[in-house]
């Protein structure tokens, strides 16, 4: 899991925001993390589940989605956060 355990509802987001910062991830992969957080809070789950939106700003700003996957250590590992994020948000 990213760093512990969520919440439901707004305290879910709130508690995954405050988690993006663990150490799991580098820096730049955090920013990459709370930038999809905050796409799912102003648009909901389909930003979650197509990583089409590593297309669109603010994450289109920090490069390609190939460069963006390589901060999590590849493209699998990018998608496994995404789903740990998933899991966190609907327990």
């Amino acid at each position: 899991m990213l760093c512990g355990a969520g919440r439901d509802g707004n305290h879910a987001v709130k508690h995954l925001k405050r988690r993006v910062g663990c150490p799991r991830y580098s820096p730049q992969a955090r920013v990459v993390l709370s930038d999809l957080l905050d796409k799912y809070i102003d648009h909901g789950v389909t930003w979650l589940d197509d990583l089409q939106v590593l297309k669109v700003p603010p994450l289109s700003n920090r490069g390609t989605p190939a460069e963006t996957a390589r901060l999590f250590g590849g493209p699998w590992h990018l998608r496994q956060a995404v789903s740990e994020f998933q899991d966190v948000l609907y327990q």
